[in-house]
Order: C-alpha cells, then structure tokens, then sequence
C-alpha cells in the first residue's frame, strides 16, 4: 500500500516535471483538458481561442509529454 502511494507521488512529481518543460499554450491546454476536465468547448471558451486551436494544441502537447516521458501515457494512467 505504501509502495503504492509513493509510486504515484512520483508519478504525479515526473508527470508535474514534464509539463513544465510543454510550451505553455500547449500547457494551458492539457492542464484544462485533463486536469480540471473542461471539454473542447469549455477549454476555447476559458482560451478564447478556436476549438481547432484546442484540438492541435491538445495533440502537440501530448505529442511532447510522450517524448519527455519516454513511454505510453495512457499505459502509466498518467494523463490520458
């Protein structure tokens, strides 16, 4: 249960790591998107920016994050 908890707080810090180094527009995105779970709607209107600003956004910053990480996202439950 330990072993556990401490695995993802260091999750939590290398994933809080990584977004650092994510452009910060795309940062914006992934943060509303998939931290505070705004839509695609909800994350333009909060941007005032196109849904398509959104969606390209929202691809490129997953795109870095796999890069930086070095491994599947959705395998490490981490964001996606």
């Amino acid at each position: 249960m330990v072993s556990d908890l401490t695995g993802a707080v260091h999750d939590r810090l290398e994933l809080r790591a990584a977004l650092l180094k994510v452009p910060p527009r795309h940062r914006a995105v992934l943060v509303l998107r998939y931290l505070e779970g705004l839509s695609v709607q909800q994350t333009a209107a909060a941007l005032h920016c196109p849904e398509g600003t959104v969606k390209v956004y929202t691809a490129r910053g997953l795109t870095t994050l796999r890069q930086i990480l070095g491994v599947d996202l959705e395998e490490r439950h981490a964001v996606v």
